[in-house]
């Protein structure tokens, strides 16, 4: 069944005007209609914000560039993802890393079963008509059935389906970031360097650090930690997506990830105390990797758990809700 299919019921209920199954579809589908775009990404962090330029470049089906731009106008960080693989260029470091995207993305949750617990957590309303960057935009509202966690709006271009503006709020309703294109050029001639990982200047690329995952239980057993640690399903539609060891400490640490949907909730367990900032969190410019596993981007329970150990949950909830989680980790 398609994401328009599990969520049309939902949508009947949330919103006045009916939400096609199309409109739905273009919201979590790569475009059909190659484009180059401008756009300007903007996160906020409490009281601060940082906006940064963009140039993005589409090319169906599975071709992306983009290009981070500082104030000057110079590239700063090359982003370029074909089909699974994905390198990263580090302008100030000269160098080029590699990596998988589904190491972006989890693990076990498919795509399929993501969009059937977007379905199931979220409601869903058709906004009011605007328009981005010149384009006539439909809207549509994702929303919480829980009341908690964040909410996510989508403007979507009506004659081709890109999205044009995703906005981000926090479960307190403070926006925490938005992308939006500014302007929009349809079906351009591309050069072929531009998707070509080897016309990147930056050396030889590096492979990322591994982040191996752990598959079951008694996996994690073998890894040092206890059972009680393996926890598939959390409240708030939240289900086990992947469970990591991580490559930052000479000491294990351990990530297991949980996904409802649309947001993300993170636990971290480490023999000793952990600086919630100093998690290394994977960066990407791929737009489906919305509420990372960072600090900065949700709020943060700090508590002793399982046999002298130190766990941090880190996830866009209410402090009441991240303390009822925590409880699942004795």
């Amino acid at each position: 069944m398609t994401l328009a299919g599990l969520l049309l019921a939902a949508a009947a209920v949330a919103a006045a005007a009916p939400v096609e199954t199309a409109l739905l579809d273009a919201a979590f589908e790569a475009p059909k209609t190659a484009f180059t775009a401008r756009k300007l990404v903007t996160a906020w962090y409490g009281e601060q914000s940082r906006a940064v330029a963009q140039t993005v470049y589409f090319n169906p089906p599975n071709q992306w560039r983009h290009e981070v731009l500082d104030a000057g106008g110079n590239i700063t960080r090359v982003t370029l993802q074909v089909g699974a693989k994905e390198w990263v260029l580090e302008a100030a470091a000269d160098r080029i890393i590699e990596r998988d995207v589904r190491d972006l993305h989890g693990g076990s949750v498919a795509r399929e079963t993501l969009r059937e617990l977007l379905a199931q957590n979220f409601s869903v309303a058709r906004l009011h008509p605007k328009t981005i960057a010149g384009r006539p935009a439909e809207g549509l509202l994702f929303s919480p059935v829980s009341n908690e966690g964040p909410r996510k709006t989508i403007w979507i271009d009506r004659e081709t389906g890109i999205v044009l503006r995703r906005r981000q709020t926090n479960h307190r309703g403070k926006q925490i970031r938005e992308s939006s294109i500014t302007a929009l050029t349809l079906n351009p001639e591309f050069d072929k360097a531009l998707f070509d990982p080897a016309a990147l200047k930056g050396g030889p690329p590096i492979p990322a650090p591994e982040r191996p995952i752990l598959e079951s239980a008694d996996a994690l057993v073998e890894a040092g930690f206890p059972k009680s640690f393996w926890v598939p399903e959390l409240d708030y539609g939240f289900r086990l997506d992947a469970v990591r060891r991580l490559p930052m400490r000479s000491e294990q640490l351990l990530h297991a990830r949980y996904v409802n949907g649309l947001s993300v909730l993170s636990l971290f367990v480490s023999p000793l105390p952990i600086d919630p900032h100093s998690i290394p969190t994977v960066e990407s410019d791929d737009e489906e990797i919305d509420f990372t596993a960072s600090a900065w981007a949700g709020n943060v329970l700090s508590f002793a758990c399982g046999n002298k150990r130190h766990c941090v949950i880190i996830g866009d909830l209410s402090a009441k809700a991240l303390t009822k989680l925590s409880r699942r980790f004795p």
